[in-house]
């Protein structure tokens, strides 16, 4: 048995990365740009250029209109 008390099991978990913060890093090791800057992206500040979108849409496996919907809208199409 574990001699961890409820606070030391805490602190562990607690240090741990939440689902949000490991999507932020994942995609920023994959794109090679720094966490800020994904945060931009997926709060809507910022798009992501041409080439870092095409980056992504590998990553999730997911088409770029799909991710991003006004992409078609800045490129004319519809």
């Amino acid at each position: 048995m574990n001699n961890s008390s409820l606070i030391d099991l805490y602190n562990q978990v607690k240090k741990e990365p939440t689902p949000a913060a490991k999507f932020i890093t994942d995609l920023s090791k994959a794109t090679n740009r720094c966490e800020t800057t994904v945060r931009m992206w997926v709060t809507g500040r910022r798009e992501p250029e041409i080439n870092v979108k095409k980056v992504i849409s590998l990553f999730f496996g997911i088409e770029i209109d799909e991710l991003f919907p006004s992409h078609n809208q800045s490129h004319g199409e519809n």
